[in-house]
C-alpha cells in the first residue's frame, strides 16, 4: 500500500513543552480533514509575515493528512488535500526555502502524491489538473513524473461516492470532469516539446477510456451536449497528433489524416466557438510543418499548408459571422 513521503519534519523539538491542554486527537476522517484544514489556514496566516511558522503549520497539515490515511486510506479529500499543500509548499520561495533537502525532492513527493489521490479517483478533475501542474513544473523530470502516473491509471478504479460527500454524482457532472480531463491532457499535449515516448504514450493510454466507452456512457444521460463533448474530444484528438508530430512519432500522412477525421463528424456551422478551435487547431498544424517538418517549402507540403491555412481563415470569417447573427 502507497504511504507517500515524508517531508522531513522540522518540528520535532525534543525539549518542547506540551501544552497542558493538549488537542484532542481526531479518530475519524473527518475530524482529520477539519484538523488539517485548521492548520492549513494557519499557514496562510502565516505565510505573508513568518516564512518559519507558515511552514511549520503547513508541514503539521501534511503530517496530519499522512497520518490519517494510514487510518482511512481510501479517503480521496484526505489524500487530495495532502498532495495539494505538499505542491503548495514548493511554488513560495519563502516556503520552500525553509524545506530540508532539494527542491526537486520534494516535487517529486508531491508527485507521489498526487499519484496516489488520482488513483483513488480517476474522474476528478482537481486532481487531474493539480497533477499536471506538477508534471509541467519546471523543475522536476517530466519523463519520471508521466512514468510515476502511469502506474495509477492502472489502478482498479475506486468507489465513485468517495469523492461525492457533498452532492450526489450524477451523469452530467461525470460528463463535466471527463471534458474537463480532456482539456487538461490537450493542455499537457501543447506543452510537450522533446520526448522519448512515455510521456505521449501515457497520455494516449490515460485518455483510451475516455474518448470511448466512458463519453459514450455519460452522454446516454444527458441531453444536447453530443456537440460540447464532441468538440473537446476533437481537439483533444487534434493536439495529440500535433504533440507526436512535433516529437516525430506519426508521419505528415498521418498528421494531416488524424487532423481532417478528428471535425469530420462534427457539424460547427452554427458554433462560433467550435470554428475557432477547429482553426487553431488548422493553424497549428501549419506552424508544426513549418518549423518541424525539412520538406516544409516542397510544393506538396506548401500545398497542404496553404489549404489549411485558407480553411482557418474559412472558419474564422464563418464565426465571426455567426456571432454577429447570434
Amino acid at each position: 500500500m502507497h504511504r507517500g513521503k515524508s517531508i522531513p519534519s522540522i518540528l520535532n523539538n525534543k525539549n518542547s513543552k506540551k501544552s497542558k491542554n493538549s488537542p484532542q486527537i481526531p479518530a475519524t476522517a473527518d475530524e482529520y480533514l477539519a484538523a488539517g484544514v485548521d492548520f492549513e489556514e494557519a499557514g496562510e496566516k502565516w505565510r505573508g509575515g513568518d516564512a518559519v511558522k507558515s511552514t511549520r503549520f503547513f508541514i503539521r497539515a501534511v503530517n496530519n493528512y499522512e497520518e490519517a490515511l494510514k487510518k482511512f486510506p481510501n479517503s480521496f479529500d484526505l489524500a487530495y488535500n495532502k498532495a495539494r499543500v505538499l505542491y503548495e509548499l514548493t511554488q513560495y520561495p519563502k516556503l520552500a526555502a525553509q524545506l530540508p533537502g532539494a527542491l526537486l525532492d520534494h516535487l517529486t513527493t508531491a508527485l507521489e502524491a498526487s499519484r496516489y489521490a488520482l488513483g483513488l479517483k480517476q474522474d476528478n478533475a482537481d486532481i487531474l489538473f493539480n497533477t499536471a501542474q506538477v508534471l509541467t513544473n519546471p523543475d522536476p523530470d517530466p519523463e519520471e513524473g508521466r512514468v510515476l502516473l502511469s502506474d495509477a491509471s492502472s489502478q482498479p478504479p475506486q468507489d465513485d461516492r468517495w469523492a461525492t460527500i457533498v452532492e450526489p454524482v450524477t451523469l452530467d457532472t461525470l460528463l463535466d470532469t471527463l471534458i474537463a480531463q480532456l482539456q487538461t491532457l490537450a493542455t499537457l499535449c501543447g506543452l510537450v516539446n522533446v520526448d522519448a515516448g512515455r510521456g505521449l504514450a501515457w497520455i494516449e493510454e490515460y485518455s483510451t477510456p475516455l474518448i470511448g466507452q466512458k463519453l459514450q456512457d455519460y452522454l446516454q444521460g444527458t441531453t444536447d451536449r453530443e456537440q460540447e463533448a464532441g468538440l473537446a474530444k476533437s481537439n483533444f484528438i487534434a493536439a495529440l497528433a500535433d504533440a507526436n508530430f512535433r516529437v516525430q512519432r506519426i508521419d505528415l500522412g498521418t498528421y494531416e489524416r488524424v487532423l481532417n477525421d478528428a471535425y469530420s463528424s462534427l457539424d460547427l456551422d452554427d458554433h462560433p466557438e467550435g470554428l475557432c478551435d477547429k482553426a487553431e487547431a488548422f493553424i497549428s498544424y501549419n506552424a508544426s510543418l513549418r518549423l518541424n517538418y525539412d520538406a516544409a517549402q516542397s510544393p506538396d507540403v506548401s500545398a497542404s499548408r496553404w489549404k489549411v491555412l485558407s480553411a482557418a481563415l474559412d472558419h474564422l470569417t464563418k464565426s465571426f459571422q455567426t456571432s454577429l447573427c447570434g
